[in-house]
């Protein structure tokens, strides 16, 4: 049912999760969470082998391949 509902949502442009801080919206509470991360100044993910740093995992994962870390 959850993925149907994200599903039908995508179709008719429902977003109704909306950020309080800008005026981004979006169609599921996951994709909001990932959404307020930059709004912090909270850089979780470090790269071991130099200084990089990035609020976003996926993020990390693209630099480590990027430069072979």
């Amino acid at each position: 049912k959850h993925h149907l509902e994200y599903h039908l949502r995508n179709h008719f442009g429902s977003k109704p999760f909306k950020c309080n801080k800008c005026n981004y919206s979006c169609v599921n509470k996951s994709m909001l969470n990932s959404h307020m991360k930059s709004h912090t100044n909270v850089y979780q993910y470090r790269c071991a082998d130099c200084t990089y740093a990035t609020k976003y995992c996926h993020s990390l994962k693209l630099h480590l391949r990027k430069y072979n870390h």
